[in-house]
């Protein structure tokens, strides 16, 4: 019976442990919506959440590299094999090349992480004395350290990725999950015992501590590759300029497009609308986000399969897969987003006292509209990209400057004009627009 369940729902073994870790950070959201509001005041609400959005900027200095990272190592590593004892088999030209690459991306996130400690967290405090309702002595410690750790888990992320494009997904995903339980435990004993906005710091602290120690215990594929390199046998190289650049540039500009759709609003709230207002605001998003994260763990976890498929040419087999993942994950979304309505909905109802933490009932409306619109926009720029292009760069910049203008105008009214605007820009514009391409590709020969 159980493995008829899993069958049905597609739940093999690369996204269990995917939908896992997306089903874990449902349960750590939910109950950092019930801890927040006991433990922060609304101001501190407000900082909590801007303090994240702004944490997002770290998309300016890794550029999309990761997306084109699993794609590049995907279409490499479709062509070898890791035996039981570790050892790579296959064309030697393409494990030089891999070997190559991760000496490229040591060069690059190490100077993006650094910038972005340095760039980041000198906004921020501009940013925030400029605003808000808290001197720097209660919030200015607890950036440093935020801006600190998140940029030691960038540095660290493509090591990930790479081992996410060989195949490792379930790995990789199990990893993340118990640091994150780990993390987010250690955060709420620290909010219990009143660190505030200190407490923030143990996600990502725990994270590039647990990370770093498990891929010297489990990167087995990494080592390989860098004994490679260090043998002297690496002479077929990636090259960044012939071989990711031309993909990069169009994903860096969709990603940083993304951060004025995605991530923009709660900083505008705080600053047009107050720390309040940006505080209700950026729990209600929090929650959609990761409904939709979880929608999308069907998706994710096949991301190396239909790279893998389009390098070896099985356009049918490309197709069913797809079919069958975005199905499950459009009816999870949907059937979660229905869920969050109707408890809202009873809590606005009543009017019980917790619901005034959260936005309004019809912003809610919004979020769940957007929340499933993007879960397709999202899941057919996945098989687009898997062929090594990106087509969505123009969407993504149109629509983030039809929603950057819809934000600004917004914000100076109110936060519902702001999300209905947003709504508008998504269900009018991104939607079409990305349909009309995916069916460019879906129906190649």
């Amino acid at each position: 019976m159980l493995k008829a369940v899993r069958r049905l729902a597609g739940l093999d073994s690369q996204t269990l442990p995917t939908l896992l870790l997306r089903g874990w950070s449902v349960i750590a959201g939910a109950v950092m919506v019930l801890l927040i509001p006991i433990w922060l005041g609304p101001i501190e609400q407000g900082y909590y959440f801007t303090f994240a959005s702004l944490l997002a900027l770290q998309i300016f200095f890794e550029l999309g590299m990761n997306q084109v990272i699993v794609q590049v190592v995907s279409h490499e590593f479709a062509h070898l094999k890791i035996s039981s004892n570790d050892e790579l088999s296959g064309d030697e030209s393409r494990i030089s090349r891999l070997s190559s690459l991760l000496a490229l991306l040591r060069r690059f996130y190490g100077i993006g992480a650094a910038l972005f400690f340095v760039i980041v967290g000198a906004c921020g405090f501009l940013f925030f004395s400029k605003t808000g309702g808290l001197a720097a002595a209660d919030w200015g410690s607890a950036w440093v350290l935020l801006t600190l750790a998140t940029a030691g888990n960038l540095y660290l992320s493509p090591m990930l990725t790479v081992l996410e494009g060989c195949g490792e997904v379930a790995g990789v995903a199990r990893m993340r999950l118990v640091q994150s339980i780990f993390g987010y435990s250690l955060m709420w004993v620290a909010l219990g015992l009143g660190a505030g906005l200190w407490a923030m710091s143990f996600v990502p602290l725990t994270a590039v501590l647990y990370t770093f120690f498990w891929l010297k215990r489990n990167g087995r594929t990494i080592k390989e590759l860098r004994k490679y390199t260090a043998a002297g046998a690496s002479k077929e190289r990636i090259s960044w300029r012939k071989d990711i650049f031309p993909f990069q540039w169009r994903i860096a500009i969709s990603w940083i497009s993304g951060y004025f759709i995605f991530q923009l609003f709660t900083p505008l709230a705080f600053a047009k609308q107050g720390a309040v207002a940006a505080g209700q605001l950026g729990i209600s998003l929090a929650i959609f986000s990761a409904l939709l994260t979880v929608g999308m763990s069907w998706i994710t976890a096949k991301i190396p399969a239909l790279a893998a498929h389009v390098a070896r040419n099985e356009r049918d087999k490309l197709n069913l897969l797809f079919t069958a993942v975005v199905k499950r994950s459009m009816a999870f979304t949907l059937i979660s987003i229905l869920f969050v309505i109707a408890i809202m909905f009873l809590l606005t109802h009543f009017d019980v006292a917790a619901v005034h933490r959260f936005t309004s009932f019809p912003v809610i409306i919004c979020l769940a509209i957007v929340t499933l619109s993007n879960c397709y926009v999202f899941a057919a720029a996945i098989y687009m990209r898997s062929h090594k292009e990106e087509p969505m760069m123009l969407v993504s910049v149109v629509s983030a400057l039809a929603t950057l203008t819809a934000a600004i105008i917004g914000a100076g009214y109110s936060v519902f004009t702001m999300m209905a605007l947003y709504t508008s820009v998504v269900v009018g514009l991104t939607v079409p627009w990305t349909t009309i391409l995916f069916l460019r590709y879906f129906r190649r020969a």
